[in-house]
């Protein structure tokens, strides 16, 4: 049988830094950076009033409905976050002043004038998260261009910002990739999950930068087992049962080890309040976002632009 990527794409890479990852600090002296990057899909996911034929589900949760039926449930799921959700975060983020990423479909911000207002009035970065929250690995090549295209001219017109970084639904196809380096105006993607370290991808020459996606820190926890069911827990970035017999309730910081003492080794955490409009959006669960332990006013350092730059 004749698979439709097969021997496409990027080659597989098992070995990255190895046992020696470079030494060196981030711009301001930390051993360790947090980037805080907010998911937006709402009114971009798939459905049938958009022609889709299908439904979406609620994410990462695997039940749907059949497309002759509208999914109503979900529908008010994803308004949910983009009606309520993402404001309690905006929020947050204003109180504490913390500079994030969002990572937004441009079809989501078109939605959704008013949030754009606000991420014209701040000084977040907006991360490209493909046209709609589509399966965009099952694209031809010259149509994940188009929809690239569209996608940037989109997120422009909404924002006032040229996308910079890009990362889509769940997989990149075996062309994403080379369709960035090819339309000349990124600096970066965030569709790996294969290391803490930003690193540089080679396609066909020319060196990328690579800064990894995280499936840890990220709520979907919220659904998938083993879930995460309280705000301490997501802090942890452990499920209900890895809770220790010892815990005091609040357990081991997430960050414990991320730079380990003695190596020289930095590292780069990015907490994804993924799915946060919908997922986060509780009373007192979005701040599971913020710890105790990590300065406010340093948690997302904007450090993507300085590291392509110095290459």
């Amino acid at each position: 049988m004749a698979w439709p990527s097969a021997g496409a794409g990027p080659p597989r890479d098992f070995v990255g830094y190895g046992r020696r990852p470079p030494v060196f600090r981030w711009p301001d002296g930390s051993g360790v950076a947090v980037s805080i990057v907010v998911n937006y899909e709402e009114g971009a996911e798939l459905n049938l009033l958009d022609g889709d034929g299908v439904n979406d589900t609620w994410g990462e949760f695997s039940s749907t409905v059949e497309p002759a039926w509208r999914d109503l449930g979900t529908e008010t799921h994803f308004e949910f976050g983009s009606r309520v959700g993402v404001w309690r975060l905006a929020r947050m983020f204003d109180e504490y002043e913390i500079p994030v990423s969002v990572g937004a479909c441009a079809v989501a911000l078109e939605r959704n004038p008013e949030l754009c207002a606000w991420l014209r009035e701040r000084n977040h970065e907006v991360l490209g998260h493909g046209y709609r929250w589509t399966d965009d690995w099952k694209l031809e090549r010259h149509q994940e261009r188009a929809q690239m295209e569209l996608a940037i001219d989109s997120v422009q017109r909404t924002t006032g910002q040229r996308v910079r970084g890009w990362y889509v639904r769940s997989f990149p196809s075996v062309n994403t990739r080379e369709l960035l380096v090819e339309e000349g105006g990124f600096l970066y993607d965030s569709d790996s999950c294969n290391d803490e370290l930003p690193y540089f991808a080679d396609v066909k020459g020319t060196p990328f930068l690579v800064v990894p996606y995280t499936k840890v820190f990220n709520d979907n926890r919220y659904l998938i087992a083993p879930t995460y069911s309280t705000p301490n827990e997501s802090r942890r970035g452990v499920g209900a049962g890895g809770r220790r017999p010892d815990d005091d309730g609040r357990g081991p910081h997430p960050l414990d080890g991320a730079a380990e003492p003695g190596s020289g080794a930095p590292a780069l955490h990015r907490v994804r309040p993924g799915q946060g409009r919908r997922l986060l959006h509780a009373p007192g669960r979005h701040r599971a976002v913020l710890d105790r332990n990590i300065p406010l006013g340093a948690a997302a350092p904007r450090f993507c632009n300085a590291i392509a730059k110095s290459r």
